[in-house]
């Protein structure tokens, strides 16, 4: 450890309880970075700890841990956009066909919650999108998979 950092009221509050600059490596054994490296520990909302390692030595703890917050929820919807979406692979590489497809996808996933009640999964999502909006199923093949799923919820309750 080269550094234990003080932390601030500011750092304590967005649930940073420990800030240290470290080096990786064995220097009798293996070759060390040559870069220090930043290990911030923070408190999530769900009581896990999170060691965050950064190579950003001169911003404020609580900016680590707000920058990390903001790339997981990127990665959160990309994975929801590849998952639950189905979105593999992007039809155009424009900066408008992009946001086109998302936007698309954002209004699809609107009107199956407008519609269900509830957030959609991948099964809905290829209910509605697949089969209903294509004509291979009607209205009531989605009502008995809404119903299905109604059912599930109940299970869930009762636990």
């Amino acid at each position: 450890m080269i550094e234990e950092r003080e932390l601030r009221k500011e750092d304590r509050d967005a649930g940073v309880y420990r800030d240290v600059v470290v080096r990786l490596g064995n220097p009798k054994t293996s070759a060390i970075f040559d870069q220090p490296l930043r290990l911030v520990t923070v408190l999530a909302d769900d009581g896990t700890e999170l060691v965050l390692c950064s190579d950003l030595l001169d911003i404020e703890a609580d900016l680590v841990s707000e920058i990390y917050k903001s790339r997981w929820q990127i990665e959160l919807f990309f994975r929801w956009l590849k998952q639950i979406v189905g979105i593999s692979h992007l039809i155009s590489e424009s900066e408008n066909g992009v946001a086109l497809q998302v936007y698309s996808a954002l209004i699809a996933s609107i009107v199956i919650v407008l519609w269900t009640g509830r957030k959609p999964t991948k099964r809905t999502f290829e209910m509605m999108h697949h089969w209903y909006m294509i004509g291979w199923a009607g209205k009531e093949d989605v009502d008995r998979h809404l119903g299905k799923l109604a059912k599930l919820d109940e299970l869930k309750k009762q636990k």
